[in-house]
């Protein structure tokens, strides 16, 4: 009797337990989101104070110079670079895609402007529960012309 319960409960963790695991993940891409939407709101609006809610205050950034030489700065590095325009530019931000591997993540976005487009990588943990950034790697590219302006929908 007692082999035939444990095999009844075997079938259905089997049967009904990976059902978990799309929700689990439901949840966590929109933990996810909720940090890298704070990123793309810190970077448009110039604030620091959300920024710091979005990353790990380890974490670093990554780059490459005109030159093609690597390039990192820490996060306080980067918060005393951050200065508010007189005027923000135009831009238009968006997530790309977002992966998810148990406690680690990596999301892919883009912020727009007219005539440059930022491609940031954001690694994340789950660190103590909370979603936070721990490394972001971006890449500038100009645009050109043809780029910029809206392509004809086909029929």
């Amino acid at each position: 009797m007692r082999r035939a319960i444990l095999t009844a409960m075997a079938i259905l963790s089997l049967a009904f337990g990976s059902q978990a695991f799309p929700q689990d993940n439901a949840y966590e891409k929109l933990a996810i989101e909720e940090v890298v939407q704070k990123f793309l709101s810190g970077v448009t609006n110039y604030d620091v104070n959300v920024l710091r809610q979005a990353f790990h205050p380890d974490a670093r950034i990554f780059y490459t110079a005109a030159s093609g030489e690597l390039n990192q700065l820490t996060q306080w590095e980067w918060y005393k670079r951050i200065k508010v325009p007189t005027k923000a530019p135009d831009r238009k931000n968006s997530i790309v895609s977002i992966d998810i591997s148990g406690n680690a993540a990596m999301a892919k976005t883009e912020s727009v402007f007219s005539d440059f487009k930022f491609t940031q990588y954001l690694s994340l943990l789950k660190i103590y529960g909370n979603w936070l950034i721990v490394n972001e790697v971006y890449s500038q590219e100009k645009m050109t012309a043809s780029r910029t302006q809206a392509k004809p929908k086909a029929k």
